[in-house]
């Protein structure tokens, strides 16, 4: 019987010390995202800010936002965040996000951009079919191309993409 009560001690002393570590264990917030910007025709663009946004809306109530510098090749990389997660404050967070029904946004979501409303290059990250990357909690490492365009060549891209007026029927 005190053997069964000397292991059992043992035990509840490991689970109560390593518990804390386990529940705060830090987490893969944004990958390790490689990215590069190119105008139209496929050329690199250096100085371009390229911004990348990040949140685990399970867990945090406000975003973070990294802007990085392209170098001569239109590259950045942005080095991956971890962060420690409290359960009881993950657990606030969710409750909360719930509450605002269909617009609830759970989880790990990152995106990269380039440029902004008032700036005159923009682009996203977009994948095979045009959608813009959403990463949300894996891979471990994003490779990304933005081609980044004027107000212009996006209205053109849009018009040249648009359906056939001329085919209405009467």
């Amino acid at each position: 019987m005190t053997n069964f009560f000397s292991k059992s001690g043992t035990l509840f002393a490991i689970l109560a010390l390593t518990s804390p570590a386990i529940l705060h264990a830090a987490r893969l917030n944004a990958p390790l995202w490689d990215v590069y910007v190119v105008d139209s025709t496929g050329h690199p663009l250096a100085g371009i800010t390229v911004r990348e946004s990040y949140q685990d809306y399970s867990c945090e109530a406000e975003s973070h936002m990294e802007s990085l510098i392209t170098d001569s090749k239109g590259h950045v990389q942005f080095q991956a965040h971890y962060e420690k997660r409290n359960p009881f404050r993950c657990a606030e967070e969710t409750t909360s996000s719930l509450g605002t029904g269909v617009h609830a946004s759970l989880g790990r979501h990152a995106d990269v951009s380039v440029g902004g409303y008032h700036e005159a290059l923009t682009g996203y990250a977009v994948d095979g079919t045009d959608h813009v990357i959403d990463w949300t909690g894996s891979p471990r490492q994003m490779v990304s191309t933005i081609v980044a365009r004027t107000k212009d060549e996006w209205k053109r891209r849009i018009e040249e993409e648009k359906p056939s007026q001329s085919a209405r029927p009467d």
